[in-house]
């Protein structure tokens, strides 16, 4: 039987018009990203969002795009949704060919990790551009439900862009294509839209390097101790309403109100969000509860998960019923007990090993009764935690792409 030859890229070039800011998982993913072709010897380039700052230039990236995958808010009319992206994927389009294809060749693999109803078409159009016989290859990455709207709301689904999009390029570049989602479900829905088979393949992150070389098991708090430790909760994010910030204030609130053995640690951004504010006000008064914005290095990220006993990502159902997150992968790395919502991919996993709990509403009540059962089981919550599988095992991200081409 004939082997067939892995594909390897002599180089790796990352365009990612939503790289802009040290909030969310664009630069984590990207730092990785670029330490996964280090350690293969890819040579790695990235072009990100002109509005990028220092900590962003420094991957290096180069500014490029003004675009980004995130820039329709939801839009009543369907006529008008439809012509809004047409418009902007026009654009993402003209931004594109600003990269000579002179300068790529089939050494190279171009990888868009978010991609979007307000990109795809205008990516597929310039993917096919190129000759199939001496084009790139490309990786396009799903990581939104096909019925999310970009400013977090829930409307129609947006199928119709990824079909348009695919119609392009399905046949043409045949063999050069590889699309990736996180969880199973989601990449059926993918398959449905586009016609790719996508890879299932977690959001890169760097938090598996820094805890290569430690020791696995968690303490759990001693709830039987007579002078019983604090049970630090933790809250981390970016502020956005189906994330649940919205509820934080008022599950610190209760919580403590229920028991005065916990403490609330929230790293979110952006700092000007009202729940902040608000939180900022309660921690005045209470000094269980600590409150920061400021950019965190990984390695000061990963301690600041680590100091936490439970984490809690307080979702709306609807937004995370067949989507994964970033934050729920590297919880389950630190062996992290979890609250998350029910009827979710992540909400499957809990239940499966039994580390954490979930809540079946998206509201506050229902949010603090599953933490405040979380801290009552927290020895058995962290030791399933410490035991969850495949928390060290995950393949890198780039090795499950390449080996489809």
């Amino acid at each position: 039987m004939i082997q067939r030859t892995p594909f390897l890229p002599e180089n790796l070039i990352l365009l990612d018009p939503s790289l802009m800011s040290t909030d969310g998982h664009h630069l984590p993913a990207a730092t990785d990203l670029a330490l996964q072709c280090r350690d293969i010897g890819v040579q790695f380039r990235a072009f990100c969002n002109v509005s990028a700052p220092a900590e962003v230039l420094d991957l290096p990236a180069k500014p490029l795009f003004q675009n980004h995958a995130y820039m329709l808010n939801t839009i009543a009319d369907e006529d008008e949704e439809y012509a809004a992206v047409v418009a902007i994927n026009n654009s993402v389009l003209y931004e594109l060919v600003q990269i000579s294809q002179g300068s790529l060749s089939a050494k190279d693999f171009i990888l868009f990790p978010v991609v979007t109803y307000n990109n795809v078409i205008g990516i597929c159009h310039w993917i096919a551009s190129f000759p199939p016989d001496t084009s790139p290859k490309f990786g396009l990455g799903f990581t939104f439900q096909l019925d999310w709207n970009t400013d977090g709301t829930i409307g129609r689904s947006k199928a119709y862009a990824f079909r348009i999009a695919f119609d392009l390029v399905r046949d043409r570049q045949r063999g050069n294509i590889v699309t990736t989602c996180e969880t199973a479900a989601l990449g059926l829905d993918y398959e449905n839209a586009t016609g790719t088979v996508p890879v299932i393949a977690p959001i890169p992150t760097a938090t598996h390097r820094i805890l290569d070389d430690k020791p696995l098991q968690r303490i759990p708090v001693d709830a039987s101790a007579q002078s019983k430790p604090k049970v630090r909760i933790g809250f981390v994010g970016v502020a956005k309403p189906e994330k649940g910030t919205q509820f934080i204030p008022q599950i610190v609130s209760t919580a403590s109100d229920v028991r005065d053995d916990l403490e609330f640690a929230i790293h979110m951004n952006p700092a000007d969000h009202p729940a902040l504010d608000e939180l900022h006000m309660m921690s005045r008064s209470n000094k269980h509860i600590f409150v920061t914005s400021l950019h965190l290095k990984i390695d000061r990220y990963i301690e600041f998960l680590e100091a936490c006993d439970i984490l809690v990502l307080p979702y709306d159902q609807r937004n995370y019923s067949r989507r994964g997150s970033a934050l729920f992968n590297e919880a389950r790395l630190i062996g992290l007990p979890l609250v998350v919502p029910e009827q979710t991919w992540m909400g499957d996993h809990v239940k499966k090993e039994g580390a954490g709990t979930c809540f079946a509403e998206f509201t506050a009540k229902s949010i603090t009764r599953a933490v405040l059962k979380a801290v009552e089981n927290i020895e058995d919550i962290t030791s399933a935690g410490s035991r969850a599988p495949e928390q060290r095992q995950q393949k890198l991200y780039l090795a499950s792409l390449f080996e489809t081409l």
